[in-house]
């Protein structure tokens, strides 16, 4: 009697585009708005990763989640318009003009000034941190997600966020004075 040869292997049904972009085009769309910062394309991004995706959909071999794999086309995404909107923005920094005191909300320009010191901080930071910094604190993902996404450990993941934290924490505190972050000196203190 012969023994039974073992089953096939059930494989995965093979990817679409249209199903990856649908079940995923949010979480880009996110990603890409958190690693571009204020003002960032993120739509346009996030339509240029299914781009990429589609074209590239045959090189992916399934070793990584899907999430994995989009975000590192997101990211090189967001690299690329970043590096592009840097240029344009020294170009245009001269020509910039103020705006009307007079005619914007006070709340409004004091959370555009917040947002501005946030992301000129987080540009401040190494790409590694930025990333996890950007996914823990805005996209409020675990260290576990986030050392699937980015690939790498947990530790890894660990270790980069405290610095990333520390490092956001430092510079935030060499921007904002004391008074503006709410701290009031003991009377009779020097600095």
């Amino acid at each position: 009697m012969k023994a039974p040869l073992p089953a096939p292997p059930v494989s995965a049904p093979p990817l679409s585009l249209d199903a990856i972009y649908r079940a995923h085009f949010d979480f880009v769309y996110r990603a890409a708005a958190r690693l571009g910062g204020p003002g960032f394309d993120a739509e346009d991004a996030a339509q240029e990763v299914f781009v990429i995706a589609g074209n590239k959909l045959h090189t992916f071999d399934g070793t990584s989640a899907v999430t994995t794999w989009l975000f590192g086309i997101a990211l090189n995404v967001v690299r690329r318009a970043r590096r592009r909107a840097m240029v344009r923005r020294l170009f245009a920094e001269r020509r910039r003009h103020e705006l009307d005191e007079s005619a914007v909300d006070p709340d409004r320009v004091a959370i555009g000034e917040a947002r501005a010191i946030a992301y000129a901080i987080l540009d401040k930071l190494s790409t590694k941190h930025r990333e996890v910094f950007i996914l823990s604190e805005f996209e409020e993902l675990t260290c576990e997600e986030i050392a699937t996404i980015v690939d790498c450990k947990l530790a890894t993941v660990w270790s980069r966020l405290h610095y990333a934290r520390k490092e956001f924490a430092r510079r935030l505190a060499v921007r904002v004075p004391q008074e503006d972050r709410g701290i009031k000196k003991e009377p009779g203190s020097e600095e």
